[in-house]
């Protein structure tokens, strides 16, 4: 048995692609972070387990609470602005039959702005999605990873990812992202230098849109490197201000 989980937030405009991708499963679950829009009422409209539960700045709070009321023995986590593609599908069907491995890595493959990203930071980035319920549990209260004991695989197909309606609505998200990253650092007793501050952003810059092939992506590949390398500032500024504030 296979159950499918969805996070979600105001996602009216992508959440019912995501649910059609992974109805198929013998269990989809949506949690949702108190949506003020129409979220949850698109969502109701499928056979589908609903809870209602917030985020509270726990990324992985939310991901280990799915893992904790999902029956299925394995369990496939999904954002609402992904979709699971159909030969991804059957590559998992027969992947959790054949019983080899306690959890798969799975590509996403990007499209911002309707343009398809062949490299950059987010393109073909790995991770974690389907794996045995109880053989791990998510760490990191923002850009969590799942830590699963036993062998592992990558699978060949990826889950499609549509982030970023806009450029306004992919700031706001970095704005968003790096004030729990920066918390998480302070809380782990991290420091930060001048130099780190100076430096990571154009490091990060030159990684991702030189080492990373970011400028194949054309413009969209040099607005999303400026924006990488935004993140990259703004996690150590706001790490800095935090040591300051003490």
């Amino acid at each position: 048995m296979i159950s499918a989980i969805i996070l979600s937030h105001n996602s009216e405009h992508s959440i019912e692609k995501a649910i059609k991708s992974v109805i198929w499963c013998d269990e989809t679950i949506l949690i949702d972070d108190d949506s003020s829009d129409k979220t949850t009422e698109i969502a109701s409209k499928y056979k589908i387990i609903i809870h209602k539960r917030r985020l509270n700045d726990n990324f992985s709070n939310q991901r280990n609470f799915g893992l904790q009321i999902a029956k299925g023995d394995w369990v496939l986590f999904l954002d609402s602005d992904e979709i699971i593609s159909t030969n991804l599908r059957n590559e998992i069907v027969t992947c959790i039959k054949e019983d080899k491995y306690n959890g798969y890595y799975i590509c996403r493959e990007d499209y911002v702005w309707d343009i398809k990203l062949k490299n950059n930071e987010m393109g073909r980035a790995f991770s974690i999605r389907l794996a045995k319920r109880n053989r791990g549990q998510w760490e990191g209260i923002v850009h969590e990873k799942w830590i699963i004991s036993g062998n592992t695989k990558k699978l060949n197909n990826p889950i499609y990812h549509y982030p970023h309606k806009s450029i306004s609505y992919f700031i706001t998200k970095i704005n968003y992202y790096t004030e729990l990253r920066s918390k998480e650092l302070f809380k782990r007793k991290k420091k930060v230098r001048f130099l780190d501050i100076a430096i990571y952003p154009l490091v990060k810059f030159f990684q991702v849109y030189i080492i990373k092939h970011g400028y194949e992506d054309g413009t969209a590949g040099i607005i999303i490197s400026f924006l990488m390398s935004l993140h990259s500032f703004l996690v150590r500024a706001k790490l800095w201000q935090l040591w300051q504030n003490q």
